[in-house]
């Protein structure tokens, strides 16, 4: 899932309705979010073309679970001290496994209809794929190049899809915790005017965000002890991102991994990675997250990043044994 929060929405917060005559203006035009949920099963497969080259690739089927997201392509909001005037233009859709309810134009899901076996069942299916190279250049330095999560997901159907088309002015509104607030209450019903809202629609289709990446890798102590550089840049989905990762591998033992990463960019230098992997014959059991903040307020909520990333997975390897072969000869 991804949220895009435009600086002017912290602005209305600290800011709000001016003291003077003067008006405050916000621009939310960048507001927006987008989530999926999917199932997968992938195919993988590598190989070793010489002493320097491996090229590997996956294929991937998706089962949708979920999905929504909503855009603004132009929302604006003038405050002053009588009036407060919006200027939107948006979209807004979701489609889910279980059924939804019409709660005048909102979209609501009754807890009795949320069951297991209705969560399971996918209404989208997708696919794509992962491809990567790696170039050993000598027994110290390494160099690798990957793009993955190419692809899309077609959904069945749309359970809810609304579109905003908004120029009101409101004037002399006020609000009080104790009182009627019938000032309120009509705003509220003038914004639900603004918006146009229909249940049920057509199958769509949603991408992926894809990612691709840059790697370098050191060897030092006889490949006991790695220094790597990460390049990361995201597209194909609503939103996008790029990164720049340092980071220091462990490998103490064949079966144990560790890895310590430290974010460049998007954690504002303020942000660790921590990995292990164990390997026990053929499973091989992994954690990793490449965004663990280090900076947290009084309350304890983490702040200077702008994602948390996790991948917790167990993969089964498989080793094809080596035929003997021998000759008798006279």
């Amino acid at each position: 899932m991804g949220l895009n929060i435009p600086r002017s929405l912290v602005s209305l917060l600290l800011n709000g309705a001016p003291d003077t005559l003067s008006v405050n203006r916000y621009n939310f035009k960048k507001l927006g979010g987008d989530a999926t949920a999917y199932l997968e099963m992938a195919f993988g497969y590598s190989r070793r073309i010489d002493e320097a080259w491996t090229v590997g690739g996956k294929f991937k089927l998706l089962f949708g679970q979920a999905h929504g997201g909503f855009s603004a392509s132009r929302l604006k909001l003038d405050i002053g001290m009588q009036n407060v005037d919006i200027f939107g233009k948006g979209n807004a859709r979701m489609t889910v496994p279980v059924a939804v309810q019409d709660d005048n134009g909102l979209p609501y899901i009754q807890q009795k209809d949320v069951q297991l076996n209705s969560i399971l069942h996918p209404v989208g299916l997708g696919v794509a794929i992962d491809a990567g190279v790696v170039y050993k250049y000598d027994d110290r330095l390494q160099l690798s190049a990957s793009v993955t999560d190419v692809g899309l997901i077609r959904w069945k159907k749309q359970d809810w899809s609304a579109s905003l088309k908004s120029n009101m002015s409101f004037s002399g509104l006020n609000y009080s915790i104790t009182g009627t607030n019938d000032d309120w209450q009509q705003w509220r019903d003038s914004l639900k005017q603004t918006y146009s809202s229909s249940f049920g629609g057509n199958a769509y289709v949603s991408m992926l965000t894809a990612t691709t990446r840059l790697g370098a890798d050191y060897t030092l102590l006889k490949r006991k002890v790695d220094l790597g550089l990460l390049l990361v840049n995201t597209f194909g989905g609503q939103y996008y991102y790029n990164e720049v990762l340092a980071s220091l591998n462990l490998r103490p033992f064949y079966w144990l991994n560790a890895s310590l990463s430290y974010g460049l960019l998007n954690g504002n230098r303020g942000t660790l990675g921590v990995g292990i992997n164990v390997i026990a014959g053929p499973v091989n059991f992994f954690a990793v997250t490449d965004y663990l903040p280090l900076y947290y307020t009084v309350d304890g909520a983490p702040y200077k990043s702008k994602y948390i990333n996790g991948h917790v997975g167990v993969s089964l390897t498989f080793k094809e044994r080596q035929r003997k072969f021998g000759c008798h000869c006279e």
